[in-house]
């Protein structure tokens, strides 16, 4: 089988649960929120942040920002070099 062949296969894998020596779909979730918190943190206290990620990592936090009302794309891309841009849709002493 081709090497793309064997990636879907282990992708699917890893997404039902198989994460032998690999970090796990639920830690990487738990990695997500904590960056989603860290990258909030420093959208206050400088405005504007850059992050640099990678595939599945992006669509969680993605997910993990538009759960704590920011708005932005579903998924941040799949190809080289596409991005997202999210923003707050209401800062949290608006919500007060």
């Amino acid at each position: 089988m081709s090497p793309n062949i064997w990636a879907m296969i282990f992708r699917v894998l890893w997404l039902l649960g198989y994460a032998n020596n690999s970090e796990s779909l639920n830690e990487a979730k738990q990695r997500a929120s904590q960056a989603a918190d860290t990258l909030i943190q420093l959208a206050r206290e400088q405005q504007k942040v850059l992050f640099v990620g990678h595939g599945i990592f992006n669509r969680l936090l993605a997910k993990e920002l538009r759960n704590r009302d920011w708005s932005g794309p579903r998924s941040p891309g799949s190809t080289h070099w596409s991005f997202g841009v999210y923003k707050q849709l209401r800062s949290s002493d608006e919500a007060k």
